[in-house]
């Protein structure tokens, strides 16, 4: 009974993007749905080829990320806090937006880690928040992809490489990416992967 609770919801909120605008670009895309379930959610969610990861409605969830040769979700299950995304290889353009019930919200947060890192990192895109209104607006967060940071490659703290406005998955020191993924009620947050050849704000 669970599960077509779960089948239920999920199937409501996608259908609500039917009549949806998409972002502005055109062209073969990836789409990812991170749905807002609750607590006693069942299923499975170790299937690399679905398009879904589950969070909690409302609560934390740290989405991390990695590159590989192809888009696959690792862990879908985010309801215990964490889970897991792969990017397929190269750069991307990508949007975001929040559906659902209106005036429900996520805030969303980039953060990494790199071997050798000196001083804070700082994403070109820090924090963003989607809201859903009665027209809901794809936003641009590709800049949560760039990040400026210091790294240290000789072990005496003192920065000898600075990366400006990378793509973190270009940066070989990197260790961790992740989302920061603050929930409150937001049943359906569309993200879409648009590749391209060049980012413009990459490098300044």
């Amino acid at each position: 009974m669970k599960s077509m609770m779960i089948l239920g919801v999920v199937a409501a909120v996608v259908m609500s993007t039917v009549v949806l605008a998409g972002p502005p670009m055109n062209g073969p895309h990836y789409n990812l749905n991170i749905i807002g379930a609750p607590k006693d959610k069942s299923g499975n969610f170790d299937n690399p080829d679905r398009h879904t990861i589950m969070v909690d409605l409302n609560g934390h969830t740290n989405i991390y990320m990695q590159q590989g040769d192809d888009f696959a979700v690792i862990d879908g299950d985010g309801t215990d806090g964490d889970c897991r995304f792969q990017l397929g290889e190269g750069r991307y353009e990508v949007y975001a937006v929040a559906l659902g019930k209106p005036n429900k919200s996520v805030t969303i947060t980039p953060e990494a880690t790199f071997d050798g890192q000196v001083g804070d990192e700082v994403f070109y895109l820090d924090t963003i928040t989607l809201t859903h209104s009665k027209k809901p607006q794809w936003e641009r967060v590709t800049g949560m992809f760039l990040v400026t940071v210091s790294i240290d490659t000789n072990g005496d703290t003192i920065a000898d490489i600075t990366y400006h406005n990378e793509w973190v998955f270009d940066i070989p020191e990197l260790i961790d990416y992740w989302w920061n993924y603050e929930n409150s009620g937001c049943k359906l947050t569309q993200v879409r992967f648009y590749k391209v050849d060049s980012i413009p704000e990459e490098g300044t």
